[in-house]
């Protein structure tokens, strides 16, 4: 009869000292496919086509090429030469295919972000200090952070109550299904006045409150 000594002894004999690397060396876990940049080309070229027909159509054109050149292909550079695509994952999709989608989002807010001042009659500083403001950021695990990041708000506080973030799982309970600047405001002043009471408690420094 096996026991577990034998199957110990017979991994070590195939050269594996560890049952998880075993695992992964018969299921081929450890061959990781390689980028296809030629696919990647290609959908680098039915972006371009996507967004140059938006462009014939739209009120305001712009200099596609131009918009095209500073927008898709200097991002994608500095995404490939800094290895990011190699570190896409979303759910076993291909690499490509989250880029694909990622890119897409991105362009889309990019070329669209003049329109959208002109609907909320604002000035594009302003929408730009209201999403990098303090008040608008969320500690999360790295997979919860991909699964929430292009998520409505009430998507987001699923994944926020699965985090093990403190401050993620108190939002996770906010009562509200939108996520509106009077809301990121007034997290800003909450998370600014915790600020000031613990250094002004811990290390006796104040500061005022915008």
């Amino acid at each position: 009869m096996f026991n577990t000594n034998d199957f110990k002894r017979y991994r070590h004999d195939l050269g594996f000292s560890s049952q998880q690397h075993f695992k992964e060396f018969l299921s081929a876990k450890d061959i990781k496919p390689c980028i296809d940049f030629a696919y990647v080309d290609s959908l680098n070229d039915m972006l371009c086509e996507i967004f140059k027909r938006i462009n014939n159509i739209y009120y305001k054109p712009c200099n596609i090429e131009s918009f095209l050149q500073n927008n898709l292909f200097h991002t994608f550079n500095l995404m490939r030469n800094n290895d990011i695509l190699e570190k896409l994952n979303n759910q076993g999709r291909r690499k490509e295919e989250v880029y694909f989608s990622w890119m897409r989002g991105f362009l889309i807010c990019e070329y669209f972000k003049e329109a959208m001042c002109d609907i909320f009659n604002t000035d594009i500083s302003q929408i730009l200090h209201i999403i990098e403001s303090i008040g608008n950021k969320m500690w999360l695990e790295k997979k919860l952070n991909i699964k929430a990041s292009n998520d409505y708000f009430d998507g987001k506080k699923e994944k926020y109550h699965q985090s093990k973030f403190l401050e993620a799982q108190d939002l996770a309970k906010y009562p509200k299904n939108d996520w509106l600047e009077e809301d990121i405001e007034s997290r800003n002043k909450e998370i600014y006045n915790r600020l000031r009471g613990f250094f002004k408690e811990n290390i006796n420094i104040d500061f005022p409150i915008q």
